[in-house]
C-alpha cells in the first residue's frame, strides 16, 4: 500500500519500527546494519552524534516509504560513505522556478513604498510559479538532478520533477542512481518547454499585479 510522504510517526516509534523492518526485509548488508545501530545508540545516549535534518527526515518518514524517483526502499538507501559515516540522507526537492519568480518579484518590489500587500499576494500565489510541489526524495536522486542540469545546460531556475528524475537515471555498479547522458536530453527538452512557458506566465502575473497595485494607489492616493 502506498503511503503519503507527508505522513509521519514520532521519532522513537519510527526508529524502532524501521530497525525491525531492516531485519524482516533483509534489504541491507550487515555492515550497514552495524553502522546504523551504532549511530542510533550514540543518538540515544546523546553523545558523539548530532543528526542532521536530512538524517532526521529519514526516520520521520514512514517505514514503507520509497523514493518516488528511483523507487528504492529506505533500507536500500542506507550505506556507509568513504569515511565510514552513515549515509541515510533524504532531501526536500523543490522546483527552483519559484525561486526565479521570487527573484523577479523582489526586483519589482524594490520600487514599492508599501510592499506588504504585494508580499501577501505573492505567497498566496506561490504554487502557480512551480511545476511540481516540494517532494521528499533520496539524496542520490537529488544529486542526479544537479548532474542532469549540468549535462543539459539548464537554467539555474530549472528543476527536474520527481517523475522526470525517474526517467533519466541509471544504476551504477553499486546500485546508486546516476544521471544518464542519453536519457537526460530528451526529457530536458520536453520539460524545458513547460518551464519556459511557466516562467513567461509567472512574469505576466506578477507584472499585472504590480500594474493593478499602481492603479489602485492612484485612485485611492
Amino acid at each position: 500500500m502506498e503511503v503519503s510522504i507527508t505522513e509521519q510517526l514520532p521519532w522513537s516509534e519510527t526508529k524502532s519500527n524501521f530497525l525491525l523492518s531492516i531485519d524482516c526485509r533483509q534489504r541491507t548488508f550487515a555492515e550497514n546494519e552495524r553502522v546504523l545501530f551504532d549511530a542510533l545508540e550514540k543518538y540515544d545516549k546523546g553523545t558523539e552524534f548530532a543528526p542532521t535534518s536530512s538524517f532526521r527526515r529519514f526516520f520521520e518518514t514512514m517505514d514503507c516509504w520509497r523514493c518516488p524517483c528511483c523507487k528504492r526502499w529506505k533500507s536500500d538507501i542506507i550505506r556507509p560513505d568513504c569515511n565510514g559515516k552513515l549515509m541515510t540522507h533524504l532531501a526536500r526537492h523543490h522546483d527552483h522556478s519559484e525561486d526565479g519568480a521570487r527573484a523577479y518579484f523582489e526586483r519589482k518590489l524594490a520600487q514599492c513604498e508599501n510592499p506588504a500587500p504585494l508580499k501577501a499576494w505573492f505567497w498566496r500565489m506561490i504554487e502557480a510559479f512551480r511545476r511540481f510541489p516540494p517532494t521528499i526524495i533520496c539524496q542520490d536522486c537529488n544529486t542526479v538532478d544537479v548532474a542532469a542540469k549540468q549535462i543539459a545546460g539548464a537554467s539555474k531556475y530549472f528543476s527536474f520533477s520527481p517523475d522526470e528524475l525517474g526517467r533519466i537515471f541509471a544504476l551504477d555498479k553499486d546500485g546508486i542512481p546516476r544521471a544518464d547522458h542519453d536519457l537526460v536530453l530528451p526529457t530536458f527538452l520536453a520539460a524545458n518547454d513547460e518551464f519556459l512557458e511557466l516562467c513567461a506566465i509567472g512574469k505576466r502575473l506578477i507584472s499585472r499585479r504590480f500594474e493593478f497595485y499602481r492603479a489602485q494607489k492612484e485612485i485611492h492616493g
